[in-house]
């Protein structure tokens, strides 16, 4: 099973490119889950599970958007 690396608890510090490559990481990982666990999770997992890869990919488009504004 894929495990998210860890970012620092404040992750203001951290430089645009750094949390863009945690964002893309986290969206991998939670495809991977998905797509491993679909079948076999139970539906309330499933939907934990999206809620999660949803909710990186739109701070994944809101940081790109801020950056390029």
């Amino acid at each position: 099973m894929m495990k998210p690396r860890s970012v620092p608890a404040d992750a203001a510090t951290l430089s645009d490119e750094t949390r863009a490559a945690g964002l893309r990481e986290e969206i991998d990982f939670w495809s991977g889950m998905l797509e491993s666990s679909r079948d076999t999770a139970p539906p309330e997992t499933v939907e934990r599970m999206t809620f999660a890869l949803a909710l990186a990919e739109f701070r994944l488009r809101e940081l790109t958007r801020r950056r390029s504004a």
